[in-house]
């Protein structure tokens, strides 16, 4: 499944960088279905652990490739990032639906929103309703980027320093969210 995509790009005019969607521009959506024998555990299992992501093993499977989480050159603006993938990961039981969205391109309250907004559709089908109102504020990147400034008034900051090679390793969070009477399970 394709749908209209955004890549981040450097602008042609000054240092900034832009989400960029053009007419070819497509969202990565990957469906995989895994069995038991792939070492998966089944959405009971995760339940039974309380939605701890060890439970899941290697979480990398279930992202789509070049978005798992991290400090990586390829997330870099300069990289093109794209802004957005999604994966279905059909497990026993039930569905892992994972969003990755690149940091640039949204904070957390407009995640939240979204992750809020997709469980109203959800319900909405599941349970034969009307679809929720959509929230225009789901598409407002006012609160996230900057305003314009003239080059000629722009400086350089500091050079960021190296990764302290004492920091932990990231873990991936899952989330389990409880909307009326139906859930949606997401990490």
């Amino acid at each position: 499944m394709q749908a209209a995509g955004r890549t981040i790009e450097k602008n042609e005019n000054d240092d900034d960088h832009s989400f960029v969607k053009r007419r070819d521009s497509t969202v990565k959506f990957v469906v995989k279905y895994w069995e038991a024998e792939d070492g998966v555990p089944s959405l009971s299992d995760v339940e039974n652990a309380h939605f701890a992501s060890f439970s899941l093993g290697d979480t990398g499977r279930f992202v789509v490739e070049g978005m798992a989480y991290g400090e990586k050159p390829e997330c870099l603006a300069s990289a093109k990032p794209v802004v957005s993938t999604f994966q279905a990961n059909f497990v026993h039981g039930g569905l892992i639906f994972v969003v990755n969205s690149h940091h640039y391109s949204n904070n957390v309250m407009g995640w939240a929103n979204f992750v809020y907004q997709l469980a109203e559709n959800c319900y909405s089908i599941a349970n034969n309703t009307a679809p929720p109102p959509w929230d225009p504020a789901n598409l407002d990147a006012t609160r996230f980027t900057a305003s314009d400034f003239p080059s000629d008034s722009k400086v350089d900051g500091t050079t960021p320093s190296e990764r302290n090679p004492l920091l932990r390793e990231h873990l991936s969070l899952l989330f389990h969210f409880e909307f009326r009477d139906y859930e949606v399970k997401t990490f």
